[in-house]
């Protein structure tokens, strides 16, 4: 195999390899230049190959492209928030820790669902656990 550059051209921009940021399933593939290595519904780890910017012509040349595009995916994360049982009653307190654990989540693409997976009183403290499935772009360029 011979190593061609990019279009023509030695890579400055656009022709670098799309890693996963973080584990998830594959929602979307938006992805309008590169190879595209994983499917729908797919589970990636962090720091899997998603998209390569090397294809091979059919005279066993390899040829680098540019890469473009994002790749959705759905990813989980669970947060815990806790606060002193005697500071508030029930339902203010659900509401607080609610926010609170909210607020932590940032800028992220979408929240596609949100649960409630406990809430109780542990050790003199209410505790509140929410699991979230969150669609992100979770491709990562990482320039060659």
């Amino acid at each position: 195999h011979r190593k061609v550059p990019c279009g023509g051209r030695f890579c400055k921009s656009g022709c670098g390899l799309f890693y996963a940021s973080k584990d998830g399933v594959i929602q979307k593939i938006d992805v309008s230049s590169g190879n595209i290595l994983v499917k729908l519904n797919q589970y990636v780890k962090k720091g899997d190959l998603l998209v390569s910017n090397t294809i091979t012509s059919t005279s066993e040349v390899d040829k680098i492209i540019e890469t473009e595009g994002t790749i959705k995916a759905y990813t989980y994360t669970t947060y815990e928030a806790k606060i002193d049982k005697k500071k508030m009653d029930d339902g203010e307190a659900f509401s607080y820790l609610l926010h609170t654990i909210r607020s932590k989540l940032g800028s992220i693409d979408k929240i596609d669902r949100e649960k409630v997976l406990s809430y109780g009183i542990i050790d003199n403290k209410r505790v509140l656990k929410v699991q979230y499935i969150l669609i992100e772009d979770i491709a990562s360029k990482e320039e060659n």
